[in-house]
């Protein structure tokens, strides 16, 4: 297997939203791909004015716990400021709202054709029929 994708998920505190989104997706991965899911694509969050270090908020925590999500995962999340570096080295950047997005494009303006709103890259990838998606690995499919 070759680099995993990467996936970096953005808000503006990365202790709600984007946390959750990171932990969602993963444990949405593993379901479905398994083990493997971890090698094939590495998901991270950062946010755009995170103080370093904060866990979860409580309710989110809660809530993702809920979900299904692992508790030792939930408890291991902190926040995370967003960088130039990250942008530059994730492959998909899906941002809780638009301004999140510009976010990214502020700190690599190449990263416009990898970077959505959560719901653009729904409806982007509901309009893709999945027998034209490459039939290649996880992370190739992704990118």
């Amino acid at each position: 297997m070759g680099d995993p994708a990467r996936v970096l998920c953005v808000c503006t505190a990365n202790v709600c939203r984007s946390a959750a989104l990171e932990l969602l997706l993963r444990a949405g991965l593993r379901a479905r791909l398994g083990p493997a899911a971890d090698e094939s694509i590495v998901i991270t969050s950062a946010g755009t004015w995170a103080t370093p270090e904060r866990p979860v908020e409580p309710g989110t925590a809660a809530a993702l716990r809920r979900a299904g999500v692992e508790p030792a995962e939930v408890t291991a999340a902190v926040s995370t400021r967003l960088t130039r570096e990250a942008v530059a080295a994730a492959d998909l950047i899906i941002g809780s709202t638009a301004e999140h997005v510009r976010a990214a494009w502020r700190l690599q303006l190449a990263s416009r054709h990898r970077a959505f709103t959560l719901g653009e890259l729904v409806r982007l990838s509901e309009a893709i029929p999945l027998d034209e998606l490459p039939a290649a690995d996880p992370a190739t499919r992704l990118r």
